[in-house]
């Protein structure tokens, strides 16, 4: 099986035995919600919420910390950073 991924005019397109899927033209929905992967049993948890539903942001870690930088909600663009503090067993969203 040959895997294709390309992108074409903001569509996203993946090609797999002559099956095309786009993902353009749903309705997008922003969650608030924040899941993390438990790499030793594959399962997702969710691990705290934001303090309104975004999507598109990017998430890296820094200094111990999970940093939240930008993305969008159902009205505008977001320009912010925030940060989530995780203490062995849960995440918190710092102030």
């Amino acid at each position: 099986m040959i895997l294709y991924s390309f992108i074409c005019f903001g569509l996203g397109w993946v090609l797999d035995d002559c099956t095309i899927y786009a993902h353009e033209g749903l309705k997008k929905t922003y969650q608030s919600s924040v899941y993390a992967l438990s790499l030793k049993d594959n399962q997702w948890k969710k691990v705290g919420d934001l303090a309104q539903g975004a999507g598109y942001g990017v998430s890296l870690t820094y200094q111990g910390k999970v940093v939240l930088i930008g993305g969008a909600t159902a009205d505008a663009p977001l320009k912010t950073v925030q940060t989530m503090s995780y203490d062995g067993k849960d995440f918190t969203l710092d102030k």
